[in-house]
């Protein structure tokens, strides 16, 4: 193997050892909550719980923002749940806050079109 060649190689298991490096880096700065509640009472069934609150979610660390009394306030589009392998972004209409001891909140915007009237 010619000495440019040798070079060549070298850089690019470096260059390769540096992008898994930093992927895993920013993996393990995620945060992660886990459900848990498993009772699916109301649902027709486990596989539709699963759907609407997963198992799991995740939230980029560099997204939270510190809020009153410590609670930690997520950005949107900043959470994920992961289903086979592949990465999922948390519906962008909701809130998410978590609280000093680790309860994690959700909350959907309000934005039912109707319209406050006086009473008749």
């Amino acid at each position: 193997m010619g000495k440019p060649l040798h070079i060549t190689t070298i850089v690019l298991a470096i260059i390769i050892a540096t992008t898994i490096q930093i992927g895993m880096a920013r993996a393990a700065s995620d945060i992660e909550c886990q459900r848990k509640s498993h009772s699916h009472i109301g649902f027709v069934s486990p596989k539709a719980f699963d759907a609407w609150f997963p198992r799991a979610i995740y939230f980029y660390h560099d997204s939270a923002r510190s809020i009153e009394r410590g609670r930690l306030k997520f950005g949107r589009q900043s959470g994920y749940e992961i289903d086979g392998g592949q990465r999922y972004w948390l519906a962008s209409q909701i809130t998410w806050e978590m609280l000093p001891d680790g309860r994690l909140f959700g909350f959907i915007e309000q934005k039912s079109g109707y319209v406050h009237v006086e009473a008749v």
